[in-house]
């Protein structure tokens, strides 16, 4: 399109308020949700890409999501998966954190030994701190698989469709 991007890196509860506030003009890569859907015009689908819980090695694999309800399961505040778990364990299972960092934290210190993320990112945050090959993940069982779509505040149809275009 032309159109030089600058991108901004921040927590992702903050990446949400920062578009839906008109902050920054779109969101580079979110699931629909409806409750995002309430400030968020959506765009075009980006990617397909699967959510899986990962898990330390030492730990017996886990087979289906109740079996999840048996530890602390670490997830990014605001997070789509911080809601599928809630509807579906204990909201004491599910532990939010802020950012990735102090979630990593937690894995390498030991206080937490399954989390949850969309698989990519998970792959990227383990690898960047060293615990790629401590912990786990089955490939072929994830917790769900979704689009992730472009999205901008709600009732910006110029910006989506030029985003649109460009896609």
């Amino acid at each position: 399109t032309g159109i030089a991007i600058d991108f901004q890196a921040a927590v992702w509860d903050e990446t949400l308020k920062k578009v839906g506030s008109g902050a920054v003009d779109a969101h580079a890569g979110l699931f629909f949700s409806k409750e995002r859907d309430e400030f968020l015009d959506y765009g075009s689908v980006l990617t397909e890409t699967a959510t899986h819980y990962f898990s330390h090695k030492s730990l017996p694999t886990i087979n289906k999501v109740n079996d999840l309800a048996d530890y602390k399961i670490g997830v990014i505040a605001g997070d789509f998966v911080e809601g599928y778990l809630k509807d579906r364990l204990p909201h004491s299972s599910v532990v939010p954190f802020s950012d990735y960092d102090s979630l990593m934290k937690a894995l390498r210190k030991g206080s937490l030994r399954v989390f949850a993320a969309d698989t990519p990112t998970g792959i990227f945050h383990l690898k960047k701190n060293g615990l790629i090959s401590t912990f786990t993940f089955v490939p072929e069982k994830p917790l769900y698989e979704s689009d992730w779509f472009v999205a901008v505040k709600e009732g910006n149809k110029p910006l989506i469709e030029v985003i649109n275009r460009g896609m």
